[in-house]
């Protein structure tokens, strides 16, 4: 349906900066059980008691300005197998998400709306390779040496402004 309304240019006066669609990527839980259910369960511990089994999945929105999304594409975060090495975890479901984004909407100009856990290079470097932009909340510890290059910046900023400055 949202290809169809995209291609019918119907949603065209909610691009941002008249060019680029918003999608926002997140995390969110879907299904949650006390038992195992099936053998692609994610487990949630606490102190090494399991805790619950899940299913959690990684979402795709096409955000507007008047608060509405629309859903553009869905992974589910799941084991492969029951003997596990390690689970399945937003940033490896989103390159899976992300080849099926751009096979579904290739000339789509895109900017991604992404919180702090997608600051990697690789990550960054797949939205070069098909040329989207993208908007990631910046957040201390992730990119120790961005970090400390924002803090001095921040701090020369602050030096250069005066009392009689116009900010």
């Amino acid at each position: 349906m949202v290809k169809r309304l995209i291609r019918k240019r119907v949603l065209e006066r909610s691009r941002l900066l008249d060019k680029y669609y918003l999608i926002a990527i997140d995390g969110t839980g879907y299904l949650g059980f006390k038992k195992r259910h099936c053998k692609k369960c994610l487990v949630s511990k606490k102190e090494e008691k399991v805790e619950y089994y899940n299913h959690n999945i990684l979402e795709a929105e096409l955000i507007f300005e008047n608060g509405l999304e629309l859903s553009i594409e869905t992974e589910f975060k799941e084991n492969d197998k029951e003997g596990y090495d390690k689970q399945d975890c937003e940033l490896r479901a989103f390159y899976k998400m992300s080849k099926r984004l751009k096979k579904k909407f290739p000339q789509l100009k895109i900017c991604l709306s992404l919180d702090g856990l997608y600051e990697t290079e690789p990550l960054i470097k797949v939205c070069k390779e098909n040329n989207w932009i993208y908007i990631i909340t910046f957040k201390e510890g992730r990119m120790r040496v961005a970090w400390e290059e924002f803090e001095m910046l921040k701090r020369a900023r602050d030096e250069n402004y005066g009392e009689n400055s116009i900010r």
